[in-house]
């Protein structure tokens, strides 16, 4: 078969020299093109203008930068999956967010007893997500990433850890990093040392039972696995967020609260600020009876998860396949 012709790329010599360095790139090198000084008209000129500008804005490479993300998330995704096979809703799945009352049914159909699913509403929208957990039916357990350098996912924890619901996750040094910020504690073993500013709370774990302290309270024998968490939203029963988080930006939240043998756990389904937060859960905690000595914040915005599952399928809110460093879970008590 006769080979075929290179198209002819009529441009001057400075655009040619730009041309033939750029063509260093694999994306540039894979033009099938040849150069000719011959006269140029202006729709050579115009093609050899836009090669340009493609390769310039491209990178000329082949591989892909990611960008972080400037500013708060305005949306996070959320919707039903298969938590060992392919995905039950694809189009949710890839990024797009759900209405809160959509959301809401798909948590609702993994209720049982000692799990709850309650919604909060505020600003005229389902605002929180709130799961009651009964601490004697079901164990809070610490899940890291530390021996995967993909970190943990809300899906690969549900899927191999036996969760039923999974709720994070730790801070970390920037969005999607596996790097923590602050104390994490796995089975007596430190991995990342306590951060003396800015997380104030210690969120623990020994023999099963989940309790908070002040981070300048934390020794590494109080716990056999711990977080670094914060700020503290409500301690003692009462606010402990004052007005000025109201100048701050609001955020996607994650929560979790220590209420005696029960434990809520939550995230919220709009941005919101730590005092609205707060003083939400404690209506809320009033409304149904409950005491909660202890609300403390989880990383939210991008970072924020929480899912849960049960027969294969997992209901999520934030991305359920985002590696974390990690995760707080809970699974069933065995007899």
């Amino acid at each position: 078969m006769a080979a075929q012709s290179q198209p002819i790329i009529l441009c001057n010599e400075a655009q040619q020299g730009a041309l033939r360095v750029l063509s260093a790139f694999p994306s540039v090198s894979a033009l099938p093109m040849r150069f000719t000084p011959a006269k140029q008209g202006p729709r050579s000129i115009r093609l050899c203008q836009v090669i340009l500008a493609l390769c310039l804005c491209s990178g000329c490479g082949n591989t892909t930068e990611t960008v972080t993300p400037r500013g708060p998330a305005q949306s996070l995704p959320a919707g039903e999956l298969s938590s060992v096979g392919d995905m039950l809703s694809g189009p949710t799945f890839n990024g797009s967010p759900r209405p809160p009352a959509d959301t809401m049914r798909a948590f609702k159909q993994f209720e049982e007893p000692g799990l709850q699913l309650h919604e909060v509403e505020f600003a005229d929208a389902i605002a929180l997500l709130i799961a009651q957990i009964d601490t004697s039916r079901f164990a809070p357990t610490l899940i890291t990433g530390s021996n995967n350098t993909l970190g943990i996912s809300a899906r690969q924890a549900l899927a191999r850890e036996n969760m039923v619901l999974v709720v994070g996750s730790s801070f970390v040094s920037e969005l999607r990093s596996l790097s923590p910020v602050g104390l994490l504690q796995f089975e007596g073993r430190q991995l990342s040392e306590l951060q003396p500013h800015g997380y104030t709370r210690i969120l623990g774990i020994r023999e099963t039972a989940l309790g908070v302290v002040a981070s300048r309270d934390f020794h590494r024998g109080m716990f056999d696995s711990a977080i670094q968490v914060g700020p503290g939203i409500v301690e003692r029963g009462e606010l402990d967020i004052s007005t000025a988080d109201l100048d701050r930006l609001k955020y996607f939240r994650t929560f979790v609260a220590t209420c005696g043998d029960r434990v809520l756990v939550g995230a919220s389904q709009i941005p919101m600020h730590l005092y609205h937060l707060g003083e939400q859960l404690l209506a809320f905690t009033s409304r149904i009876g409950m005491q909660c000595d202890e609300v403390v914040n989880l990383a939210g915005d991008r970072e924020a998860v929480l899912a849960l599952g049960s027969g294969g399928r997992i209901a999520y809110l934030g991305h359920p396949e985002t590696g974390k460093a990690a995760l707080l879970g809970f699974r069933r008590r065995t007899p």
